[in-house]
């Protein structure tokens, strides 16, 4: 878990407080699981999975993932393309539903998301060709 001073970064609250959305990382971060956990009952739901044979970096050192319960999705961080993107799925089935950010360049860190309007703003590197790589920029993405 990634922490922000005293509270959990990486662990959402559904707005109606009925479930929980975490992720769950091996010892030796090759591996993780996104979970949902019902408040009521306890039970822990997995969904997305993901393994390295190097360090799991969907991180990033930041949170790179956001449960979307109104449309029943999840956007997760992916290096599937060599690139870090971000990407749609369906939370009930855990099929991909769409690649969300593309082309060179990688998203750094998922800032905020919009749900209504599947508005979301993320901060990238070396997604602008002659800059230097190591700059981040702040980006907008719209669905």
């Amino acid at each position: 878990m990634i922490c922000r001073g005293t509270e959990w970064a990486d662990v959402e609250w559904y707005p109606d407080g009925s479930h929980i959305a975490f992720v769950s990382t091996s010892r030796d971060h090759k591996h993780e699981v996104f979970r949902v956990a019902d408040a009521a009952t306890g039970s822990v739901r997995d969904g997305l999975s993901r393994r390295c044979s190097d360090a799991v970096r969907v991180r990033n050192g930041t949170v790179n993932w956001r449960v979307l319960p109104a449309s029943n999705e999840v956007i997760w961080f992916s290096e599937r393309d060599d690139w870090g993107q971000l990407y749609l799925y369906d939370l009930a089935t855990g099929q991909l539903k769409s690649k969300i950010t593309s082309g060179e360049g990688n998203v750094a860190e998922l800032r905020r998301v919009d749900e209504k309007s599947r508005t979301l703003w993320f901060v990238g590197n070396a997604k602008e060709p002659g800059r230097d790589p190591y700059f981040r920029h702040f980006y907008q993405n719209r669905d």
